[in-house]
């Protein structure tokens, strides 16, 4: 009995890492598949793989044949699943489409945005009272080759902590202060992942092409790079296997499109299904969103949203909400303007928590990321709406009809 308890012990150690091995071919597999058609445009875009339900979920809202923004919400959401492989791809076509990528500027490398992640979930978890998933990073090259990369287990642990702090905040009501802190605490740490990932690269191309050809450099390899790293680095790099045979392979958006973040038909799950926001209110007229949708309506910019609700401090009842954009935007016929009614989704109380004004959500292409983005107005006073005219439509003074009179 000893023995044979021994045994089924033993064969259950052996099956669970190649049960592992198998999920994440699979995993690989379908993201390949994906990809071909996806970011055949030439632009990257960002999906992830639920290895229960075997769905993998575009989250793309934004995209350039450099980076990618996603939909934060619809990542959260998805963090309940256990296991989440994470891909996106790179488009290019030279000796750097194999490494991940890391930043010194406004452009988020991919080290940085798989910390985001990770305290993400991290932060969802606390909130939405599950354990927090395990994430697998990958990149997909047009070859057809994944990269996973990722965190040593102390790193990790790190970014999940302020994550997991985070939300510990927010279900405790802290204030706005002391949230804006911890979020630049975490944003501090991303772009510090970035530039070490970055400067380290650059060191290994010196040292490896000390002529600065890169391109013709033959030791010039991702291989090479993570061979290098010291066995207790703060990040790992692996080249997956060769190609496996996964599912029919998902359709891709239409062309040209890049949101709202859905399912792929062929491996939608019901369990994370949603619907795509449909655009069929008025010129002008103010749409009602979900925090599921809320991510792909601002994903276009110029884009003006209140988070409204009857009796919440800092917050206006919908009702005069709508009447204030609506007064807002006159000057400007192509800003959007949305509720989202915290009373019917009480989630959204933890969307934009540092905002300066949440009844008053702006959102315009960031120059230096090229992605739209929430930002605020320095103003303290109500905004006029000549001045959301000239923000959000670039119009100047003299354009505005107030003004030229």
């Amino acid at each position: 009995m000893y023995i044979h308890g021994l045994a089924a012990f033993a064969v259950a150690l052996l099956i669970q890492p190649l049960a592992a091995t198998a999920q994440e071919a699979a995993a690989d597999g379908i993201a390949r598949g994906y990809f071909e058609h996806a970011c055949a445009d030439g632009v990257e875009r960002a999906a992830v793989y639920a290895a229960d339900t075997k769905s993998l979920t575009d989250i793309t809202t934004g995209a350039t044949s450099d980076t990618v923004s996603w939909d934060r919400m619809r990542f959260e959401q998805l963090c309940a699943h256990p296991v989440l492989y994470v891909y996106h791809c790179h488009t290019t076509h030279d000796v750097l489409t194999r490494f991940p990528s890391g930043s010194t500027g406004s452009v988020p490398g991919d080290f940085g945005t798989a910390a985001e992640m990770e305290f993400a979930c991290a932060k969802a978890a606390v909130l939405n009272h599950h354990p927090p998933a395990s994430l697998v990073h990958g990149l997909v090259t047009p070859q057809g080759e994944v990269i996973h990369y990722g965190f040593s287990t102390s790193m990790r642990a790190a970014i999940r902590e302020q994550g997991r702090h985070f939300g510990e905040l927010l279900k405790a009501g802290a204030s706005k202060s002391d949230l804006a802190r911890a979020q630049a605490e975490a944003q501090h740490l991303f772009s510090d992942l970035n530039a070490k990932h970055f400067d380290d690269f650059i060191r290994f191309a010196i040292k490896t092409c000390p002529n600065g050809d890169i391109e013709h450099c033959q030791g010039l390899t991702v291989e090479n790079f993570a061979a290098g790293l010291p066995p207790d680095d703060w990040r790992f790099i692996r080249v997956s296997a060769g190609p496996v045979v996964g599912p029919a392979a998902a359709e891709p958006p239409a062309p040209g499109r890049l949101g709202p973040a859905r399912e792929t038909p062929p491996m939608k799950s019901p369990a994370v299904a949603e619907s795509e926001i449909e655009a069929t209110f008025a010129p002008r007229s103010t749409a009602e969103l979900t925090p599921e949708t809320l991510g792909a309506f601002v994903s276009e910019g110029r884009v003006m949203v209140s988070i409204c609700a009857q009796h919440e401090e800092g917050l206006l009842p919908c009702v005069a909400s709508e009447a204030r954009m609506t007064r807002l935007a006159a000057a400007c016929p192509r800003v959007k303007t949305a509720i989202l009614d915290q009373d019917k989704y009480p989630q959204a109380k933890y969307l934009y928590p540092v905002a300066r004004d949440r009844s008053l959500l702006l959102f315009k292409t960031n120059p230096q990321s090229g992605f739209n983005q929430q930002f605020d107005l320095t103003i303290s006073s109500e905004p006029t709406p000549q001045l959301i005219a000239m923000v959000l439509c670039d119009q100047v003074p003299f354009d505005i009809p107030s003004f030229a009179q």
